[in-house]
């Protein structure tokens, strides 16, 4: 469960490629923890995009942001918005307390003032699909990310 212990493999779905990782770490170590709090939290926002892309009620919602907190294989918040960065602190703020130390993942790409506010918060790690070069940058600042 920690860092420094070795975990047998996460094998991506893709029978064509299933030697590979179905990610990429840009910064840090992971915990086989971390790694279910990463592939939970990647397919809950994945799955609303989803959902909501495909709600014939609800076409101007393909343009909203997903956000999801989980911590220790639970989700502690996930919330809809119209950026990242309200997104993310919206599912942050259901359970502040259990939010503690979390994995986040976001649906889009983290942009830079995301990236700011996730700097000043404990979490153990972020997904998602992109960040812009700047955001990049302000998380890899961040100590234990």
């Amino acid at each position: 469960m920690n860092p420094h212990q070795y975990y047998a493999s996460l094998l991506a779905i893709d029978t064509n490629n299933a030697k590979n990782v179905p990610f990429s770490v840009l910064n840090g170590d992971l915990s086989y923890i971390n790694v279910l709090d990463a592939m939970n939290a990647w397919h809950l926002v994945q799955e609303l995009s989803l959902v909501f892309s495909n709600n014939a009620n609800n076409s101007n919602n393909s343009n909203n942001v997903f956000a999801a907190s989980f911590k220790h294989t639970s989700p502690a918040g996930v919330a809809m918005a119209s950026t990242s960065l309200e997104a993310y602190c919206k599912a942050r703020d259901c359970d502040p307390l259990c939010s503690f130390g979390d994995f986040i993942a976001i649906s889009h790409t983290v942009d830079e003032e995301t990236a700011e506010y996730i700097k000043t918060e404990v979490s153990d790690g972020i997904i998602a699909p992109d960040y812009t070069p700047k955001a990049l940058e302000i998380l890899k600042e961040k100590k234990n990310i």
